[in-house]
């Protein structure tokens, strides 16, 4: 098995390029936020590819900017008299030994993600706005059903609050970010949380439910809890069906299965 490896801590100061600030000004660019911000990320275990996301959504919310639209590229901060550098992905960052810190200070472009076309001002400052509500916005005290793994021989329950399933857990920064995003589906977000609930791993299985006084054939998709309303009789039973692995369930800490550490980019 390859060694698990962690990523340096990063505590930089990132600013926009000064030389995107002359010209004619791209949407990003007319919309972002000009004030440097500090993007902070402890130690990590994930690989390259999942830590360098992380590290593009922070900036990218950090600067006001979609990030379902744009990526980043980062260079060091250099005199505005001098060329700008070739601009790399935040990958890069992983080259920091790990008993240093990324500092920076560098400097970003906004780049258009593959395949998307460039938006307009508007649209832009529209995510803006939407996102300020959606962070703004207080979630109710939620009602709590009993939530039980309708299985023989397993006695998996819990009582949970179905709007508590439909987002992540308080305290987890990633998932609660990626989610406001839409970068995580609604229905991976409530497996996991399920999965949590239950001491049991979910995550990449297939997950059904019925309604006490229903019977086990009449199975809905666990997403379909966050459109119906439940009485406050209804016990939620969950299937997990054999093809997704219902034999090989096991019990853990409910976390996703953690990756081999491959290095991989």
């Amino acid at each position: 098995m390859a060694p698990k490896l962690k990523r340096a801590e990063v505590n930089a100061s990132v600013h926009i390029c000064s030389r995107t600030l002359t010209g004619d000004f791209s949407a990003a660019i007319q919309v972002a936020t000009h004030h440097r911000i500090q993007l902070i990320y402890p130690k990590s275990h994930l690989n390259i590819p999942e830590w360098a996301e992380e590290l593009r959504v922070e900036t990218l919310v950090g600067f006001g900017i979609d990030p379902k639209l744009y990526r980043v590229l980062i260079h060091k901060m250099t005199p505005a008299n001098q060329p700008c550098p070739r601009g790399q992905e935040l990958k890069c960052l992983k080259d920091t030994a790990l008993d240093q810190i990324a500092t920076g200070p560098y400097e970003i472009h906004f780049v258009l993600q593959d395949g998307v076309k460039a938006p307009s001002v508007d649209k832009l400052r529209e995510w803006q706005q939407h996102y300020a509500a959606a962070a703004a916005d207080p979630a109710p005290i939620p009602t709590k059903h009993i939530f039980t793994l309708c299985q023989p021989g397993r006695n998996h329950i819990a009582r949970i609050a179905v709007d508590d399933l439909k987002t992540p857990p308080e305290g987890d920064v990633e998932r609660t970010l990626r989610h406001g995003l839409g970068l995580t589906s609604t229905q991976e977000v409530m497996k996991h949380n399920l999965g949590m609930a239950f001491k049991t791993k979910l995550v990449n299985k297939e997950v059904k439910f019925h309604l006490n006084g229903e019977g086990c054939t009449d199975l809905k998709d666990i997403e379909d809890l966050a459109t119906i309303a439940l009485l406050p009789s209804n016990v939620v039973k969950v299937h997990v069906s054999p093809s997704s692995g219902i034999g090989s369930l096991a019990m853990g800490d409910g976390g996703d299965d953690e990756d081999e550490e491959t290095d991989e980019d």
